[in-house]
């Protein structure tokens, strides 16, 4: 199952592409991918307590854009990424939790293309600063620069109503706003 760490540099593992990180991830994570996916029995038994919530979300929304980098499938679990991230809010479940914990566990809110799912997260990531400026000031910087990545991706969705990054994986067109926007360097959140 996915190991879940806390003291790792956010921004210098899971905000940039490594091929040996996603190599590895994808030789040691994708069986798990596809069981737990399958398997609703085994993905209850994980979720019984917040590192498995938190494992899961991992595994269905980090590892599948490391496994499967700019294709379709790279998004294929985004919904259920969203659903286990959304199950952990409503039972505030990282509410005592390190902030990279919390921060990993609202990344599906960041990825969603539905509005309502980034006002969530923007809120999510606001109260995660909050809490690091309060008590976890070492932290502030690397959650500070996730929350800022947040409000990036939810700018997105407000001028497009989706990722542009993600049309060419999923077959989509490009609206010619989308195509300057691409053109002039627009973010493309690993798409």
């Amino acid at each position: 199952m996915v190991p879940v760490c806390s003291s790792v540099a956010v921004d210098e593992i899971w905000f940039t592409s490594d091929p040996a990180l996603d190599s590895l991830i994808q030789k040691d994570f994708v069986g798990d991918i596809e069981l737990y996916s399958r398997n609703r029995d085994a993905l209850e038994e994980v979720k019984a307590c917040a590192k498995g919530h938190l494992a899961l979300t991992i595994l269905f929304d980090q590892f599948p854009r490391n496994s499967f980098r700019k294709t379709a499938q790279m998004f294929q679990y985004d919904p259920l990424a969203r659903e286990i991230a959304s199950e952990a809010v409503q039972k505030q479940l990282y509410i005592d939790s390190p902030p990279f914990e919390a921060m990993m566990g609202y990344m599906p809110f960041m990825h969603s293309e539905s509005i309502t799912d980034q006002i969530e997260g923007c809120r999510l990531f606001d109260e995660l600063v909050t809490k690091c400026e309060i008590s976890y000031p070492d932290n502030l910087a690397s959650i500070t620069y996730a929350r800022d990545f947040m409000y990036l991706h939810r700018k997105n969705i407000e001028q497009f109503g989706r990722f542009p990054g993600r049309n060419a994986a999923l077959g989509r067109s490009n609206t010619a706003e989308e195509e300057e926007f691409m053109k002039s360097g627009g973010n493309t959140f690993g798409g």
